[in-house]
């Protein structure tokens, strides 16, 4: 904090958080619109047939969830004098900026191979950019508490993000043409203009080695052996991890059996046809409104506890939809506030709790790993959020349910079974996983108290 020598404490970790939760204004724009525009502008708009984007993007995205673990360990090593993690996203920022145009915003004909380079150029460029930004924030709050303060403020900030570029989108509506690529274009001028500020502000005004305490406390990776049996036997060791792991896994089971047919469910479930964005920017508002006050009870009832309640939220949200009548707008939208204060929970507290395991791997095997933690993590809500896809539409096709045409009454029990019930069970399963969770506040103090005691000896 050297620019801020007369700064006080507060307000020090005041420019640093904010300095950190800058880049996550573009975080979400790049999280849901690939998966939300592209796949039908490339179809629609750029001629390419169906079939062949769907092929495309499926193979980008298990290039995408392969590429997490080797760049997450890679980023645990120092590579320059910046540090960890800043190299990364000072190097990767101009690339995926480059990719983000040629992807998002191209302004000439595109044939299948261009998609599939684009693509994976993409995917590449945004794990570099991503997934040492989220091992950053492991390094930069250390106590138990300030972890969920941050990562609060970084989910905030997305959400922030996220409605800024719809709002600019409503806004260029009915002022031209409204078609998927404007929408793209508005988006890519958005993260265009805000990610290159906002990384560079956090490569300024945030430390890159907070968490040198940590990492002095033994050997680094660079002195271990780097191979990936290795890695594996790291994350496979740590039981809290695998539990945390095994909990997230069943809870974005059920959100992502939802949110895939989120959109039929409101269409044909509810009988409320145009209501989707509606539904979900009432859900996300309802997110960013609930973040605080999830974040002070996390800190005062521990963040495992809250982390149960907002999973039960999620199981009140979905099974109150089963009694909302056909076409009521008005009885469905408290349903739907509920599932944002569960989003809320789910957005933020699993990340502030890896962060706490992160600290647990470090006092027992002397190796500080944020970057293969949070890699592991990502590829693990990857694989689960596929996983939903494909069981919640393979559910409806062997049930025989027509998303176009008439269904009777049986099929229309059975596709809200698949909507609500299951992931209402999953969240009844992700919570008995987690209760009793191993690292509490004490718990996580003790670890603090063991670490700096380790990094003190180390010193003299």
């Amino acid at each position: 904090m050297a620019l801020f020598p007369g700064a006080g404490p507060r307000l020090r970790r005041a420019i640093v958080f904010g300095g950190y939760a800058g880049p996550a204004l573009s975080g979400m724009i790049f999280t849901l619109a690939p998966a939300t525009y592209l796949p039908t502008f490339y179809s629609e708009e750029k001629g390419l047939a169906f079939a062949t984007v769907g092929l495309i993007f499926f193979a980008a995205r298990l290039w995408d969830a392969a590429i997490d673990p080797l760049l997450g360990a890679w980023s645990d090593r120092p590579v320059s004098w910046l540090g960890r993690r800043k190299a990364w996203l000072v190097a990767s920022t101009p690339a995926l900026m480059a990719f983000t145009v040629l992807l998002f915003m191209p302004w000439f004909a595109v044939s299948p191979g261009y998609l599939l380079v684009v693509s994976l150029g993409w995917y590449t460029a945004y794990t570099a950019y991503h997934i040492p930004y989220l091992a950053w924030g492991a390094e930069i709050a250390t106590e138990y508490h300030e972890r969920s303060v941050l990562v609060g403020l970084r989910e905030i900030t997305g959400l922030l993000g996220f409605f800024m570029a719809a709002g600019l989108i409503i806004l260029a509506q009915g002022k031209g043409p409204d078609t998927i690529g404007l929408s793209l274009r508005i988006f890519s001028g958005a993260v265009l203009l805000i990610a290159p500020l906002t990384s560079i502000a956090a490569t300024l005004l945030v430390p890159d080695d907070s968490g040198a305490l940590v990492r002095r406390s033994g050997p680094q990776p660079e002195d271990r052996d780097g191979s990936w049996q290795h890695n594996v036997a790291i994350l496979l060791w740590n039981r809290p991890f695998l539990r945390l792991m095994a909990g997230v896994f069943l809870e974005i089971l059920g959100l992502g059996a939802f949110t895939s047919l989120m959109e039929l469910f409101v269409e044909r479930g509810l009988g409320l046809p145009g209501r989707f964005n509606l539904l979900m920017a009432v859900t996300l508002l309802a997110a960013i409104l609930t973040v605080p006050a999830m974040v002070w009870a996390a800190g005062r009832f521990g963040k495992h506890r809250v982390l149960i309640a907002g999973q039960g939220l999620y199981v009140i949200g979905f099974l109150s939809l089963y009694a909302v009548p056909p076409a009521t707008l008005g009885l469905a939208l408290p349903s739907f506030l509920v599932l944002g204060a569960g989003f809320a929970t789910f957005s933020v507290l699993p990340a502030s709790i890896l962060a706490d395991i992160i600290d647990y791997g470090a006092l027992k095997r002397a190796e500080w790993r944020p970057g293969l933690y949070m890699a592991a993590s990502i590829f693990l809500s990857k694989l689960a959020f596929a996983a939903a896809t494909g069981a919640s539409f393979g559910l409806l096709s062997l049930v025989g349910f027509d998303a176009k045409g008439a269904n009777d009454d049986l099929r229309m029990t059975l596709f809200k079974a698949v909507a609500l019930a299951l992931p209402a069970l999953l969240m009844v399963g992700a919570a008995l996983v987690l209760m009793g969770f191993p690292i509490d506040r004490h718990r996580h103090q003790v670890i603090r108290r063991r670490l700096e005691m380790r990094a003190a000896r180390a010193a003299i």
